[in-house]
């Protein structure tokens, strides 16, 4: 049986993305970014959103409002293309119910997979292994954010196209942090999974060093228990923790920065690093999920082990008293970025996948 495919994505195709759009982090900037790139080109485009920041009533009334609202769309909008955003546990149950409404009304599929610990999620169990599989087999091709997880995808999905495609790096302005700067910036979750506890070590032992620097650590989850912690520093007046902050507020941080640090034990492909480096920040990062395989150690950031104060300190320590290594590989880190992740490399390559998405659901896979 032959396989019927869209060919080009034409303006006349609906582009609908549903996904956690009203929730804090990066896959919402990821959303936005295409959305507003298929604006651009005059193609139609909705986001459903199926998740918001809140009380735990709040976010299952959102996620139950978001999945039927979806479901209405991909049953009335004949000419929908539906690009799914998922990442694990709850995330990919409210997205197992958009895939299977997708593939009753026959309408074309991409999932894409965001976070870090999906390969861990997806191969808990048999019967979990049985389900995600199950899942991955209806969607007419697969997107990731790096190759640990594209092996774990294929091998759960040998006939679904499985593509490795980064996320688009956001808030770029065309200018540059300022190399002379000695602030440091951290953007993301705070606590151990994205290694704040490690980074407040290394701050305290920089300080007893008596290194001169300004650090920020901006982001939600343990806020208070990070502002617990600076208040113990050797110079607490130097270590700033604000909380979520917003887009215009990011970006002002940004520019004020030159050093941008973040030591994950879990990552994807972190929304903050792309922008960081846009911005021609120099990254030290861990090199875990797809941050090792986009910082090159000693040519566009530097790489550190995981839970290793020490060496995140020296690490710090050398861009620290070095403008001119700050300067180097932020710059390096900049035209990587727009070569490589631009909001329009990255639309592009989509495109071409949507082009080859089938139509109809006889012909995704079905073993």
């Amino acid at each position: 049986m032959g396989v019927s495919r869209i060919g080009d994505f034409a303006g006349s195709y609906l582009l609908v993305q549903v996904g956690p759009a009203g929730a804090s982090g990066g896959i919402a900037h990821v959303m936005m970014a295409l959305d507003q790139a298929a604006r651009a080109d005059g193609r139609p485009a909705l986001i459903v959103n199926t998740s918001c920041d809140g009380p735990l009533a709040r976010r299952v009334g959102v996620g139950l409002a978001g999945v039927a609202r979806a479901a209405l769309v991909m049953a009335f909008a004949r000419r929908a293309l539906v690009h799914v955003h998922s990442a694990s546990n709850g995330s990919f149950v409210r997205k197992t119910v958009v895939v299977l409404v997708a593939r009753a009304f026959g309408r074309p599929l991409l999932l894409q997979i965001h976070g870090g610990g999906f390969a861990s999620f997806a191969t808990g169990s048999s019967l979990r292994r049985r389900w995600v599989s199950r899942v991955l087999r209806q969607c007419g091709a697969v997107v990731v954010l790096n190759e640990t997880i594209r092996q774990v995808v294929a091998s759960l999905a040998p006939s679904v196209t499985v593509r490795v495609v980064p996320n688009p790096a956001t808030l770029l302005c065309g200018a540059t942090s300022d190399p002379r700067s000695t602030q440091v910036l951290f953007l993301g979750r705070l606590g151990p999974a994205k290694g704040t506890d490690a980074l407040l070590t290394a701050i305290r032992d920089l300080q007893l060093a008596g290194v001169d620097a300004d650090y920020v650590l901006a982001g939600d989850g343990e806020v208070e228990a990070a502002r617990a912690v600076v208040a113990r520093l050797p110079d607490p007046a130097r270590a700033r923790v604000p909380g979520w902050v917003d887009r215009e507020v990011v970006h002002e941080l940004l520019h004020e920065s030159s050093v941008f640090c973040l030591p994950s034990n879990f990552e994807g492909l972190p929304m903050a690093l792309l922008q960081a480096m846009g911005h021609g920040l120099a990254c030290v990062v861990t090199p875990v999920g797809a941050m090792g395989e986009v910082v090159v150690d000693g040519v566009n950031g530097l790489l550190v082990p995981q839970n290793d104060p020490p060496a995140l300190a020296a690490a710090l320590e050398r861009l620290l008293r070095s403008p001119e290594l700050r300067g180097a590989l932020g710059q390096a880190a900049h035209t990587l970025v727009l070569e490589r992740y631009s909001p329009q490399v990255v639309v592009q390559s989509l495109r071409q996948i949507y082009a080859t998405l089938p139509r109809g659901g006889r012909t995704y896979a079905t073993e």
